[in-house]
């Protein structure tokens, strides 16, 4: 399955003013947004294991950024 659902690590609601960083968004593929992310597909509900992951995952990602896309100061 291709990663077509952008999703907010941080969620909006408690995080707005980083909402729309690209820091804060993780391309995940359906199954993941709407079963891993947000249980049941509530996504008002966050699985913290899960938010973890995708930390971790966007961590990997600006770190290796070598395109210059990424700015890790707005990721801290």
């Amino acid at each position: 399955s291709q990663a077509t659902q952008m999703h907010h690590i941080f969620p909006v609601q408690d995080f707005p003013l980083i909402a729309d960083c690209i820091e804060n968004l993780i391309a995940l593929t359906p199954n993941q947004h709407f079963i891993y992310a947000h249980p049941n597909n509530q996504t008002r509900l966050i699985d913290r294991d899960f938010q973890y992951i995708c930390l971790l995952a966007k961590t990997t990602t600006i770190i290796n950024d070598i395109q210059g896309i990424y700015d890790f100061a707005n990721y801290i």
